[in-house]
């Protein structure tokens, strides 16, 4: 998430030798944790869609037992892109081996 936000929107000469590829965009974070509920991030995309998000960059990962999670956040991005609002996913599987 701040990885991506910097790359995003970085400030133009600051004397870092960086800009970000969109250095004038404002930035709505929203948090999620391993105890966020489905209702939660359906919640959390609509949110940021009915205020105003262009963009969702979802740079997380998942996993429940719920059945009904996937289809229920699949929903949620379907509606937003319904509504001209852009998704981009990054997201890592992570294995743990002993």
């Amino acid at each position: 998430g701040n990885a991506c936000a910097g790359v995003i929107s970085a400030t133009m000469d600051n004397h870092e030798g960086i800009a970000g590829i969109a250095p004038h965009c404002k930035i709505m974070p929203l948090r999620w944790d391993s105890k966020t509920t489905e209702d939660g991030f359906v919640d959390g995309i609509n949110f940021a869609v009915d205020n105003g998000a262009s963009i969702l960059s979802c740079s997380w990962g998942y996993n429940t037992p719920i059945s009904t999670f996937k289809p229920a956040l699949v929903t949620a991005i379907e509606n937003a892109i319904k509504k001209r609002c852009g998704c981009s996913f990054c997201s890592r599987q992570y294995s743990y081996s002993q």
